[in-house]
């Protein structure tokens, strides 16, 4: 988070401070000053390191909420990397755990996935 963020956390959050309020990340601040952003790993989206540069969660180990936060709350402009599994429909019923909503459905109604 420090590199996201420039501010130190406590361990195992993602960009919050120790009260609890939301940092501004670097593609916050690339939204606020009209650019595009764009996200890229060889790993997760989900995992807590890409995430730190566009959550803000008191558990960085809560994929879920970081998947619902990329989907709904981000506003990246580009997004590649791995753990597609876990945005799709049937994936939390194989982790034995129902979602309300499901991030898969939200980006394919909105037009962003393409096979």
């Amino acid at each position: 988070t420090a590199v996201a963020t420039g501010t130190k956390v406590r361990n195992g959050t993602i960009a919050i401070d120790a009260s609890g309020r939301a940092l501004p990340n670097l593609f916050d601040l690339a939204r606020a000053s009209g650019r595009m952003t764009g996200l890229i790993t060889t790993g997760r989206v989900t995992a807590p390191a890409p995430a730190r540069f566009y959550a803000h969660a008191k558990d960085a180990a809560d994929r879920e909420v970081l998947a619902r936060q990329l989907v709904e709350a981000a506003n990246i402009d580009h997004v590649f990397g791995g753990g597609g599994a876990g945005f799709h429909p049937l994936a939390a019923e194989r982790a034995r755990r129902v979602t309300p909503t499901s991030a898969f459905l939200l980006l394919w109604f909105r037009g962003e996935v393409w096979t």
